[in-house]
């Protein structure tokens, strides 16, 4: 059985190679679990098949019981995922075991220190460092583990422009995870993340779009400077991936137009368009840009309707839970806030004074009028200039008669 395996798994003595056949063979239940069979496997699967299989385990056993070629796979393992010293360390064990591989990547770093180890290991078609970087950092993006998804990516992106494609997405897996994570620094060199993302967004990729867009506009992405995505600003070319971006769903993109487009000094100043940005930003749900919207149309409102319009914005804010809608929504209102006693004690004291004033109060309170609206009302019609009140007064515990 461990034969049939071993010849599968490696293509020996008349056997195709065939991957499955032969774990199938090694996984049987009466010899998988000898050392042999881990020694085996260790072998002759490939480090990055290794590590997608799980069998890192076996690997471990192996290389602590001797194995030249574990140890030098578990090497480059760690390499990515410990550190330098940890893969260098095995690297030593395995050429001192009989590896002519690790003798040969440690003589090269000998002559030009620790800081030449990965470029020889990728120029090295032997130590599939690169692929082993690319499954890695798969792993790394999907547990969160930005300090090993940055070694990854910065060994993956020594592979050629044509395989560029799968470092791309680990480069956008980074960016997720620090922006989530709100970190400052992603630790690779700008031009390899502007290229990464460039590649993705042309690709038509939402968030890469929106990043790009961001940083190519001067504006950062969280909490990471734009320095970190592009080499220099390009207003012109942000603003088509920020529209790209908004167009496939991105909302913020939307808001970031706006301001750009909103600046009085700003090459694409432009006031109409921002409003128009604006509104598409509250269209597609954007509890911020409801409320941004009501308090522009507010801020410049010439009738009752245009305040109508504004405070139905900034109530859908509100419903949304967002908390400076509702502040706003309250300093529109006339009447006394508090409870309804107290409300009334201060709407009898001004009745002392002005009657009229007090019956305005009353009704604002109870029919949630703005300041505006409940100056233009008409109580003894009650009817407002821009149409009827949508329900009767709330029964109060004060009169609100002038007598």
């Amino acid at each position: 059985m461990t034969e049939v395996g071993r010849r599968y798994l490696a293509g020996h003595n008349g056997f195709p190679r065939h991957e499955r056949l032969g774990l199938e063979y090694l996984g049987h239940p009466s010899v998988r679990n000898s050392a042999e069979v881990k020694r085996i496997i260790c072998e002759h699967l490939d480090v990055e098949r290794i590590v997608e299989l799980g069998y890192e385990a076996h690997l471990l056993r192996s290389a602590s019981e001797g194995s030249p070629s574990a140890q030098t796979k578990l090497g480059l393992i760690y390499l990515l995922t410990r550190g330098t010293d940890t893969g260098v360390a095995w690297l030593v064990r395995a050429a001192a075991s009989g590896s002519a591989f690790a003798e040969q990547v440690l003589a090269t770093t000998r002559l030009g220190g620790t800081d030449r180890l990965l470029p020889v290991l990728v120029a090295h078609t032997e130590s599939r460092i690169v692929p082993l970087a690319q499954v890695i950092g798969r792993l790394a993006s999907e547990s969160g583990d930005s300090a090993t998804l940055s070694r990854c990516i910065a060994v993956a992106t020594q592979c050629s422009v044509a395989a560029r494609q799968p470092v791309a997405k680990l480069v956008a897996s980074l960016v997720d995870i620090a922006v989530r994570s709100r970190l400052s620094d992603l630790g690779l060199p700008t031009q390899e993340v502007e290229a990464c993302l460039e590649t993705l967004a042309a690709e038509g990729d939402r968030a890469a779009s929106h990043w790009l867009g961001r940083a190519y506009s001067g504006f950062s992405v969280c909490s990471l400077h734009h320095s970190v995505f592009v080499q220099a600003t390009n207003l012109r070319k942000g603003v088509a991936l920020l529209l790209r971006a908004a167009d496939r769903g991105e909302s913020d993109a939307w808001l970031v137009l706006y301001a750009l487009h909103r600046e009085p000094h700003n090459s694409l100043s432009n006031p109409q368009l921002a409003r128009f940005f604006l509104e598409k930003a509250a269209a597609t749900g954007s509890a911020r840009a409801k409320r941004m919207l009501g308090a522009t149309i507010m801020r410049g409102a010439t009738s009752a309707e245009d305040a109508e319009q504004a405070i139905a914005w900034l109530s859908r804010a509100a419903a949304d839970q967002d908390g400076p809608a509702s502040a706003l929504l309250k300093s529109l209102r006339l009447y006394p806030s508090g409870p309804e006693s107290q409300a009334c004690a201060i709407i009898d004291r001004v009745r002392a004074v002005d009657p009229m004033l007090a019956m305005r109060l009353r009704l604002s309170r109870d029919f949630g009028l703005t300041k505006l609206e409940a100056l233009c009302v008409d109580p003894a019609a009650a009817r407002r200039p821009w149409g009827l009140f949508s329900k009767p007064p709330a029964k109060s515990s004060c009169c609100i008669g002038p007598g």
